[in-house]
């Protein structure tokens, strides 16, 4: 049986996904560490292949003990809503960023095959033309603006991605 590690798995998309999963006979981990998602969103969920772990993409250690013998991540976990990139967008940065970077670490210390990674339109800052094409430059406007701690951070992880799908045998895919 497959076997994934969906970080923000108690967030609206993330239980959604989660119980997409399990409708396709996957066994489903879940870490989140409630500060945007809420067991409430997988309190309607009742499957045997369903373990929830209240934990931190952060907390290395802890992250290495979930994402082992798992084939895939679904990396959601993040920082988001504007709120918080105007009033904390250290920790937006430090969450995303640095959270994104210890997934794929954790990714390949447990020889994870594949990791997919929840970016956003957000990358792409204030575009010059809508809809916005894949290969659109960002235009942060301006740069050193508090609003662009999420953007820049998805940006980051994306990059992050395409350097371990480069650089190691983990699949990385990223989506919009």
């Amino acid at each position: 049986m497959e076997k994934v590690l969906v970080t923000g798995g108690a967030g609206f998309i993330g239980s959604h996904l989660v119980e997409k999963l399990l409708s396709m006979g996957i066994e489903v981990r879940v870490l989140d560490n409630l500060f945007r998602g809420s067991r409430e969103n997988l309190s309607q969920i009742h499957d045997k292949n369903l373990v929830f772990v209240e934990g931190d993409i952060l907390d290395l250690q802890m992250l290495g003990k979930v994402a082992a013998g798992v084939d895939t991540v679904f990396h959601l976990a993040a920082i988001n809503g504007t709120r918080y990139f105007y009033e904390q967008p250290l920790r937006v940065l430090e969450v995303n960023a640095l959270g994104t970077r210890n997934v794929l670490r954790v990714a390949t210390e447990q020889k994870v095959n594949r990791v997919i990674f929840a970016s956003s339109s957000e990358v792409y800052g204030s575009p010059c033309h809508f809809p916005t094409a894949e290969d659109e430059p960002p235009y942060y406007d301006p740069p050193g603006e508090r609003r662009w701690s999420y953007a820049i951070s998805k940006l980051f992880g994306e990059q992050l991605c395409q350097c371990l799908r480069d650089e190691s045998k983990v699949e990385t895919v990223v989506f919009r």
